[in-house]
């Protein structure tokens, strides 16, 4: 647990410094006193993000086109870095209004951290993944 909770928070900190990233959600970004309690005893390994370019061509341009190690699946509690389209996946029938009166965009990305030893690979991926947003 503590490896994914640390490789959780270096994931968020990747996004929030790449420019292809608009807005990250993670615990480590709430205040101290929401942190979480118990036997997780951090923030997890879960964290979602919204892209700049935050349409379907912006989606497609990063998921469609991601490196291994990353591993497209829409479930949580891998080893493994799993990266899903998680809205849009969940809530496709939904209308548009739906996502603004939650406050959340239909392209929102989640990202389930896993357990790597090296956790470069999978930031690397993620960056070459993002980078393909940059160029529409």
């Amino acid at each position: 647990m503590e490896r994914f909770n640390r490789n959780g928070e270096s994931v968020a900190r990747f996004l929030q410094n790449h420019p292809a990233v608009e807005k990250v959600f993670h615990g480590s970004q709430a205040e101290q006193e929401y942190a979480s309690r118990g036997w997780l005893s951090d923030y997890g390994s879960v964290v979602s993000f919204v892209l700049r370019n935050g349409d379907l061509e912006g989606l497609r341009s990063f998921y469609d086109h991601l490196p291994g190690p990353l591993l497209k699946a829409p479930t949580l509690g891998s080893n493994h870095t799993l990266v899903c389209p998680y809205a849009l996946l969940a809530h496709y029938h939904e209308p548009p209004t739906f996502f603004e009166y939650h406050g959340i965009s239909r392209y929102l990305i989640r990202v389930a951290t896993g357990c790597e030893t090296d956790l470069e690979l999978v930031l690397a991926a993620l960056d070459e993944g993002l980078n393909n947003t940059l160029n529409d």
